[in-house]
């Protein structure tokens, strides 16, 4: 969800969902990942921070702020379950705290933050819960209040046995607890639904029993390019795994045809433009976003794709391509991934070969190249319009312009690249200096697969270079 929701919108959403028996629950932030407040430089937000994107404890304004967010919530969602954040407030009384108040235990700062924002939920009729993990790092000093809820997460543990040990931990500190999965959609463009099933099904095979509820989160960290409709796979696996009575592979295939209009191998493809290693995921793995985003002079991502993907991204194209001919509610998401998949087959070890035909001196292929380097720029630019059609249809317009200085740059940048290569051909330059630095690799190995990973960091993908300076304090 990007953009701000009016209270009508939301009372609506209420509404809507009171239909099907649905319960809509506000999650908000009450100590960190607040960072954005902090852009304002109203002396009421600046006052209000101790550390990067926390807020400062203790301080008689934060409490102002939180009354009044649950003032609000109240007024929309009248007596509710709110989650209150909470988590990874790792830097929590280091910052302004620690010059105000001097050392202090951030624990026992951290248990009276807690009691002060439970209190402030009690006044407005709210039943909080917490992410559960600040309070079990300080599990041997704090304290949960006594109308808390934890909820233990993880995302990424393929064993049951993690899963049980969270649980374990918030169960020490109070009888009320629920868990958090995740399904894998924060990694780009492309959903990592395989890996995501190795990861909840252990957690829900722990949480049976011991947890009140299982959530899912959906995050979209990174400029959430990725669909919530593009996990409709891992969504009714997990609805399906946590039936008393679960539905054959036959019945669940046919419940996800009625929902979406695919079976759940075609909703599967859907992870198709991450799935270059032909392995079963054991990791998240998402070569789409990290190879779109690679500088083709400086690269990156080459160091884990090369050239030999071209007929893999191919294929996806085309199967993508065919799934998105059906129609239906995930057209777009298929049509989207399809121009992807085609800017991925373009440029998928462009920049081995720039460097190659440079380093043999091959002006021919060099200007050769320098033409297909405008075909991904066309590309790119099909791409681009296939997103905004799908982040439209999904979403408030808000957050697009995030899809517009990325995409659109990059094409200027192939752009820029494709003519700097073209005049070294014709000699109108003498020197590519992109091109003539040596390689240092930063994980050399022959096995691809060993150092492929989750690198989510638009920033650090397209250049070496920092393109933003962050001010934390």
């Amino acid at each position: 969800m990007r953009g701000r929701y009016t209270e009508s919108e939301l009372k609506e959403i209420i509404s809507f969902a009171d239909l099907f028996g649905f319960e809509i629950m506000p999650f908000v932030q009450t100590l960190a990942h607040l960072g954005l407040i902090f852009r304002h430089w109203d002396p009421y937000y600046r006052d209000a921070r101790d550390f990067g994107d926390i807020l400062l404890m203790d301080e008689p304004r934060v409490y102002r702020l939180i009354d009044r967010l649950f003032n609000t919530i109240e007024r929309v969602f009248g007596e509710c379950r709110v989650n209150v954040g909470m988590d990874e407030a790792f830097m929590m009384a280091r910052g302004k705290y620690r010059e105000l108040h001097g050392d202090r235990d951030p624990a026992e700062v951290f248990s009276r933050h807690a009691e002060k924002v439970c209190e402030l939920a009690l006044k407005h009729g709210l039943k909080p819960e917490a992410w559960a993990d600040m309070f079990v790092r300080h599990k041997d000093k704090v304290t949960a209040p006594d109308n808390l809820t934890l909820r233990a997460w993880e995302y990424s543990a393929t064993d049951e046995k993690t899963y049980s040990g969270m649980i374990a931990d918030c169960k020490a500190l109070t009888d009320k607890v629920s868990f958090g999965s995740g399904v894998h959609k924060w990694y780009g463009t492309v959903p990592l639904n395989e890996f995501s099933e190795i990861t909840f099904m252990p957690a829900i095979n722990a949480s049976k029993g011991k947890c009140d509820d299982f959530l899912v989160t959906l995050w979209g960290d990174d400029g959430a390019e990725c669909s919530h409709n593009a996990v409709w796979y891992s969504l009714l696996k997990i609805a399906n795994a946590a039936n008393e009575k679960p539905l054959s592979d036959e019945e669940l295939n046919k419940t996800a045809i009625a929902i979406t209009g695919h079976d759940m191998k075609e909703l599967l493809a859907l992870d198709l433009p991450n799935k270059v290693f032909d392995r079963k995921a054991d990791k998240p793995v998402n070569v789409s976003k990290y190879l779109l985003y690679e500088d083709v002079f400086y690269g990156n991502a080459d160091f884990t794709v090369s050239e030999k993907f071209i007929p893999y991204f191919e294929k996806a194209k085309s199967e993508l391509s065919r799934l998105a001919e059906k129609g239906g509610m995930l057209k777009e998401i298929y049509e989207e991934e399809a121009a992807l998949s085609a800017v991925l087959e373009e440029k998928c070890g462009m920049r081995n070969k720039l460097r190659s035909a440079y380093e043999k001196g091959d002006k021919e292929e060099l200007l050769r190249l320098s033409g297909k380097l405008l075909d991904i720029k066309s590309a790119v630019i099909r791409f681009h319009k296939a997103a905004e059609k799908r982040w439209l249809k999904d979403n408030k317009a808000f957050g697009i312009e995030i899809l517009s200085v990325r995409l659109g740059g990059l094409a200027s940048r192939l752009d820029f690249c494709a003519r700097r290569v073209k005049a070294y051909a014709l000699d109108e330059i003498g020197e590519i200096e992109e091109l003539s630095q040596a390689d240092l690799s930063p994980a050399p190995s022959d096995d691809n697969y060993s150092i492929a990973r989750a690198f989510n960091s638009y920033e650090q993908n397209v250049s070496y270079c920092n393109i933003s300076h962050k001010l934390y304090n």
